[in-house]
């Protein structure tokens, strides 16, 4: 059950979004509009879907106040973020009133399967309103919904998207995502493991799995920290980072949680 604040969005959703490479204002008001839609008395998302294609009406500064920090006080930020999720093909269409104070638009029916084909069991994340207007990068916020569809589970881990040894390398991406981790860390109880997975021939990275712990997740002794690494793992907690040397592992070998120092 979803608090207020808060929306369902299914694991094919999220994973079109990772792929569309928005902006923060971008994601900021698609996550706005997903939310409103979701939680509109009198309208389903199937509606907008042929044959009927129905749009709906929304004003802007319900998005500012649902998405954005509270200092931002003009509507400035709606028309090029709308523009943006047009041309990543998340909105089918939408129009703007003359004062930018309406608006009214149509998911694409990529954004409508993905929210109407989630199996019975599927994963999802509930994303919460109120962390949209913390983020301070696109990272940020593709990072905490990861989190948020995965840190429910008891062994929670994921693979951070996007990464690619051709196009975009661990070491060309990796401030931004621990950077992001790192914010996260501060709002929320977690401790994040960056684990490297690499190329047994060459090397390099080529994913990049990370294991949450809180409170509530079971890790066991030898399961979230290995004695061997094929790269320094690094270690996030309460806002700071540290890369992890193989003598640090070692000791590290029977903890079920992501600490400071040891």
């Amino acid at each position: 059950m979803s608090e207020p604040n808060e929306y369902l969005c299914p694991a094919e959703l999220v994973a079109l979004v990772e792929h569309a490479n928005l902006s923060l204002d971008a994601l900021r008001v698609f996550h706005a509009l997903c939310f409103i839609t979701d939680k509109h008395p009198f309208f389903k998302i199937t509606s907008m879907s042929r044959p009927v294609q129905r749009s709906l009406d929304v004003l802007s500064r319900k998005l500012i106040a649902c998405a954005f920090p509270r200092s931002t006080n003009d509507l400035r930020a709606i028309g090029p973020a709308m523009s943006e999720l047009g041309d990543a093909r998340l909105i089918e269409s939408f129009q703007l009133g003359a004062s930018a104070r309406d608006l009214s638009f149509r998911f694409s029916r990529a954004v409508i399967e993905a929210y109407t084909s989630r199996p019975k069991n599927g994963q999802f994340a509930m994303i919460d309103t109120s962390m949209l207007s913390c983020a301070s990068s696109s990272a940020q916020l593709l990072f905490y919904t990861r989190v948020a569809m995965h840190a429910p589970a008891k062994v929670p881990e994921f693979y951070i998207p996007g990464l690619d040894p051709g196009t975009s390398p661990w070491s060309k991406i990796r401030r931004r995502w621990i950077g992001a981790a790192c914010k996260l860390s501060r709002v929320l109880p977690h401790g994040y493991l960056f684990c490297p997975e690499v190329d047994f021939a060459s090397d390099v990275v080529i994913r990049m799995r990370v294991k949450i712990s809180h409170d509530a997740t079971t890790w066991f002794p030898g399961r979230l920290y290995h004695r061997v690494a094929d790269k320094p793992p690094v270690a996030v907690f309460n806002g700071s980072s540290v890369a992890l040397t193989r003598g640090e592992m070692r000791a590290r070998e029977h903890w079920t949680r992501v600490q400071g120092p040891a």
